[in-house]
């Protein structure tokens, strides 16, 4: 609320009216400078791709060129990279991100792979997109981009293709985004999740190897995202220290490190009586202790769903999930929860009373590994109920 003058205004002395609004101007300046934007991306599709590279079978026994390719999305030191579509010249993948970034970095650049065989990889074209024309407040922009191929030093770039894009730009916290319904934009990875959203952690640790192994999977350990009464989103996850939930940036990045990362949505309308549900569940089991080796026995069951009875006191990581979704009401009272391993959240094994679980996006490793340590990365000290 502004101060009563002392003095009329007519018997104050006048504002140096120029230098004011230049002083506020070159604030207001420097701070539209320093703005977020939030930048939505949907990788629609690819065609008329052309200058793929045959792979060393089609060379050998003269099989017709095919293209399994991929397209990598990246903006500053943010990317995104699409599952890979099969011997197909004209992918539509359909897959979304979600980058931050303020305006002096708006360069979106975008390129196409082709993959081949144990894993090698070679670029068959990009493109760049200059993003000051796409700014808050704009409708969608739908575009498509021309793709360069990589030039040699015996010729120059020509088209080999174009790639298809949805791009919305919009400020942090704007509901009407493209990809809102998501949820909210992370800002270590480029992806927008909610409460209730699963991730899958494929780490390197000579055990987990060897759990992964046992499943038939990529994945040895899981957890979902949850959200707190003052908004902000955690991991919450069983682990070797007990059941606790970690300041969610901040624990990707540390498990980004020592493995890949998997995403699946949960595609279902969240009631309030289900996040009171999922909430509520979280404060019960915090600092619940892991399932030891005692329980061995336990969770060697749930590889043939033969558990009969469940119990909470002790959890492992897909149990916790497990059992959280039944309280939210999405799983049948009547499962055992630790008859479900983190092979089954991969694939369409948990039956979901409404709803499903969205595709799994990947984020590959990054980064070497840090010191092994079970807490690192932001664990909060709520080990035991009360909650925050």
């Amino acid at each position: 609320m502004t101060e009563p003058l002392d003095s009329p205004p007519e018997q104050l002395p006048p504002a140096p009216e120029s230098k004011l609004v230049t002083g506020q101007s070159k604030k207001k300046q420097k701070k539209q400078k320093k703005q977020k934007i939030v930048l939505d991306v949907v990788i629609v599709e690819a065609e008329k791709i052309v200058g793929t590279k045959e792979s060393l079978f089609g060379q050998l026994f003269g099989k017709p060129s095919v293209c399994n390719s991929s397209c990598k999305v990246i903006l500053s030191d943010k990317q995104y990279v699409t599952q890979t579509v099969e011997n197909e010249l004209n992918p539509v993948w359909n897959e979304d991100c979600t980058f931050q970034y303020k305006e002096q970095h708006g360069t979106l650049r975008v390129e196409l792979r082709q993959s081949f065989a144990f894993g090698s990889m070679a670029l068959i074209g990009e493109a760049t997109v200059d993003l000051t024309a796409v700014r808050p407040g704009d409708d969608v922009t739908d575009r498509w981009c021309d793709l360069q191929s990589p030039a040699s030093e015996s010729d120059t770039a020509s088209v080999c293709g174009r790639v298809h894009l949805l791009l919305h730009a919009t400020s942090p916290g704007d509901e009407t985004a493209l990809l809102s319904h998501f949820g909210e934009p992370l800002s270590y990875l480029p992806i927008r999740v909610s409460a209730g959203d699963i991730v899958l952690f494929n780490t390197s640790y000579w055990t987990a190897a060897a759990a992964r192994m046992m499943q038939g999977t990529d994945w040895d350990h899981i957890g979902m995202i949850i959200r707190l009464p003052s908004g902000k989103l955690r991991l919450f996850e069983s682990i070797p220290d007990g059941v606790n939930r970690f300041k969610l940036n901040e624990r990707l990045r540390f498990y980004h490190r020592i493995g890949k990362i998997g995403f699946r949505r949960l595609l279902a309308v969240r009631t309030k009586e289900m996040l009171d549900g999922l909430h509520d569940f979280h404060l019960e089991v915090l600092g619940r202790p892991y399932k030891a080796l005692a329980n061995v026995l336990e969770m060697i069951r749930a590889f043939s769903s033969s558990n009969q009875t469940e119990n909470l006191e002790t959890i492992f990581c897909s149990e916790l999930l497990a059992a959280a979704f039944k309280r939210m009401g999405l799983l049948s009272p009547e499962l055992c929860a630790n008859n479900f391993l983190p092979r089954d959240f991969e694939t369409d094994r948990v039956p979901l009373l409404m709803g499903k679980f969205g595709p799994l996006k990947v984020f590959d490793r990054q980064g070497e590994r840090p010191i092994p340590s079970a807490a690192v990365g932001s664990q909060e000290e709520v080990s035991l109920p009360p909650g925050p």
